[in-house]
């Protein structure tokens, strides 16, 4: 488990179950907020923890609906009434996993967390409703961008394609000091600089796409 805190900024991250994923709380210490990117695994610790930071769940981002990033919704719903973001493409998905009410959202769909602005960016290819979070310098990325590799494309025809697309329009414009948090601890370090990520030259960074 590690703990940033950036000004008014607290995230921490959870790394659990047999594939490694990592949710994270992520929350603003003045207004006592926070959302939990990717709710699985062993939610009742990620719950006592937000209690233990102060911290109120108010809502539950679903990064992408695959079960391991959100087999955990339920329970976070019923403890915490917290809302359900998901990007509307992957809302039939989820519905599946989780029966209850959800809020599907559009690319750069917006939560307050006291002063500080939570956005959601549209980042397709790993599934059509893959979403990664922007908050305060952070960025958590679920499976669209892993440390030292890209995610791995869904099956989808042309699936390979929208992901590299999702990397060179979304992500490769944001500033090179967002710390990059992403959806499985996979990499040679948890937490990387993007700039740094973009410094290793994959091709799905470039322009070319090649």
């Amino acid at each position: 488990m590690l703990c940033r805190m950036r000004d008014d900024l607290v995230i921490a991250r959870f790394r659990h179950g047999p594939f490694w994923n990592c949710s994270y709380l992520a929350g603003s210490r003045a207004a006592g907020t926070a959302v939990l990117v990717d709710p699985a695994w062993d939610t009742a610790a990620i719950i006592a923890r937000a209690q233990d930071e102060g911290l109120r769940i108010t809502a539950a981002v679903i990064t992408h609906a695959h079960d391991d990033h959100a087999h955990g919704v339920a329970e976070v719903v019923a403890a915490t009434g917290a809302a359900v973001l998901v990007h509307e493409q992957d809302a039939a998905a989820l519905a599946r996993i989780y029966r209850g009410p959800v809020r599907a959202v559009g690319h750069d769909a917006e939560w307050r967390l006291g002063a500080l602005t939570a956005r959601l960016l549209h980042t397709p290819g790993h599934t059509p409703g893959s979403q990664c979070l922007l908050l305060d310098g952070a960025l958590l990325t679920g499976d669209t961008l892993m440390i030292g590799a890209p995610g791995r494309p869904g099956p989808e025809p042309g699936a390979a394609e929208v992901l590299a697309r999702s990397l060179r329009e979304v992500l490769a414009p944001l500033p090179d000091d967002l710390l990059l948090y992403p959806g499985h601890d996979t990499g040679p370090v948890p937490v990387r600089r993007l700039g740094e990520e973009r410094g290793m030259e994959r091709s799905p960074w470039k322009a070319d796409g090649g």
